[in-house]
């Protein structure tokens, strides 16, 4: 019975070694694949934080030339449309943009993208803000519902799928 207990305990030790190892490349694989990506569009350049930024420099006439620097050096433009579709005032916009929206172009771009640029939109009390930012850069999902009934039976789906493969794991014997 003891060359049975070293037996199991050798290879539950070399399981988790195994698999302690095989976690430490995993997270360094993705650090190193993704890591540049996370800080740079999650940082302050990423839309939520450009959009508070401008919002709080915001005024019914312009922004500061910090902040429009600071959406410069990003390749990013706005504008502020007033409560008609007017745009009150613009930040380095494309010469393509037009400057007058209706509320059916408003609904429908700010979903998604306006002339393919994907387009972030805050409601502040000068008006609607739209930050733009370059073509290709972010990529927005705008079917953002899920029926309800396929959220509670993801779990199962899971399960079912893991069971299977956990028992084949235990009849394969290396």
């Amino acid at each position: 019975m003891k060359a049975f207990g070293k037996y199991i305990s050798k290879y539950l030790l070399s399981f988790f070694a195994f698999a302690l190892v095989l976690l430490i490349i995993n997270i360094l694989a993705f650090a190193l694949t993704f890591g540049g990506i996370v800080f740079r569009e999650y940082g302050s350049a990423s839309p939520a934080n450009m959009l508070e930024a401008v919002a709080a420099d915001l005024s019914a006439s312009s922004m500061s030339e910090e902040t429009k620097q600071e959406l410069n050096s990003n390749h990013i433009w706005a504008m502020l449309l007033d409560a008609s579709g007017h745009c009150i005032w613009e930040a380095s916009l494309p010469k393509e943009m037009p400057t007058q929206y209706t509320i059916q172009d408003v609904a429908v771009f700010s979903k998604g993208y306006l002339q393919d640029y994907p387009v972030f939109v805050r409601n502040t009390d000068h008006g609607l803000l739209v930050l733009g930012y370059p073509k290709d850069s972010f990529m927005k999902l705008t079917g953002n519902y899920f029926p309800i009934r396929a959220i509670r039976i993801f779990p199962l789906f899971i399960t079912g799928i893991l069971a299977p493969n956990r028992s084949l794991q235990y009849r394969i014997k290396p």
